[in-house]
């Protein structure tokens, strides 16, 4: 589990892994204060980011990864958005793992996903999620 309130934190740890990792630059635009009110939403909202990410950075070709959290009107809203070379049509209606995976995370939590290419170049990948009870 992952606490509620860590989950800006562990988001901001995932940015700076990945700048680390794959010698790219990834930011987090989150308001520090925002906390999610259930573990489980946290730590489907986490793994999520860290799928897209790690996808962004390995097939992508990026050079910049932008990690969103943020809550409107009653949902949590992530997105995760690269500026490399986009998805070819069939690769988002093809049954990939990582696809598929954040897909059911994101239904696990009463979510959505949504997999596009970005106007110009590159790739976002947003989750909705309804805003859980407790948070702030």
């Amino acid at each position: 589990d992952l606490d509620p309130d860590a989950l800006v934190p562990a988001l901001e740890q995932l940015c700076r892994k990945a700048q680390e990792r794959y010698d790219l630059v990834c930011t987090l635009m989150a308001d520090p204060k925002l906390t999610v009110g259930d573990p489980e939403c946290a730590l489907n909202l986490y793994r999520i980011a860290s799928e897209a990410v790690t996808n962004a950075a390995k097939h992508a070709k990026c050079k910049r990864i932008k990690v969103e959290l943020t809550r409107e009107f009653g949902v949590l809203l992530l997105c995760v958005t690269d500026d490399g070379c986009g998805l070819a049509a069939e690769s988002v209606s093809k049954d990939g793992l990582g696809l598929a995976i954040m897909a059911y995370r994101a239904e696990l939590i009463g979510g959505t996903l949504e997999v596009g290419n970005v106007f110009g170049s590159g790739c976002r990948v947003t989750c909705r999620a309804p805003n859980r009870k407790g948070s702030k």
